[in-house]
């Protein structure tokens, strides 16, 4: 409370009559008229991979009818509203090079620039003498190869960039009754609900995944 700004807004949800009245409607954006993302592009180039560019699908659509269930007296009126999405953003994870993938560990020295510790050097350092992990290995060697070089050190980890498809599903229901409660209509009354149905998937960690996050808002 308090937090920020806000607008006030006013609402009116339109009544029944005696007449029956109804609506449909229909608006839809495809691909067709959208452009690669640039760093997607740049990912898709440097991988090898033909430039294509990412879903964007929009479609909005609903309806509406109201009329009376006892004339003059009692209406009704409802609304329907869907929308669908499928839209895909560049996401970058950063994972292990293919250096790093095979046991190499690279630093910075101070004196010598930068410097690469084999694993058989990693062994020989370990009071243990056991060396990489290879379960540590097994999961390192489990990421894509990067394809990206905005993020990570760019010695052991960089970046893998993809387009990550996100699909979101908005419902939203509304209904309305009026009762006049004299004959005259000078005196009435009115209900109405709203039902928020919104079902919104994130992006997956890396291609081929679930979402990582899925968001449901149901109010």
């Amino acid at each position: 409370a308090g937090r920020s700004a806000g607008a006030q807004v006013a609402l009116v949800t339109k009544s029944g009559t005696n007449q029956f009245h109804g609506s449909a409607y229909e608006y839809n954006r495809t691909t067709v008229f959208s452009a690669n993302d640039y760093f997607l592009k740049t990912s898709e180039l440097a991988s090898g991979l033909p430039n294509k560019r990412s879903p964007l699908i929009r479609n909005v659509f609903g309806g509406s009818v109201g009329g009376p269930v006892i004339k003059n007296r009692l209406f009704f009126f409802a609304n329907y509203e869907g929308r669908r999405d499928r839209e895909a953003v560049s996401v970058v994870q950063t994972v292990p090079t293919a250096s790093m993938r095979a046991g190499n560990l690279i630093y910075e020295n101070v004196n010598n620039g930068l410097t690469t510790l084999t694993p058989a050097q990693i062994q020989q350092m370990d009071p243990l003498g056991l060396g990489n992990s290879t379960a540590i290995m097994s999961i390192l060697q489990s990421y894509p190869l990067p394809n990206d070089s905005t993020s990570g050190d760019g010695h052991n980890t960089a970046g893998f960039r993809f387009a990550a498809n996100e699909k979101r599903k908005f419902d939203t229901y509304i209904a309305r009754l009026d009762y006049n409660l004299t004959a005259d209509g000078r005196h009435a009354l009115f209900a109405r609900g709203n039902l928020q149905n919104d079902h919104l998937g994130g992006a997956p960690q890396f291609p081929g995944q679930a979402p990582a996050t899925t968001t449901l808002d149901n109010s």
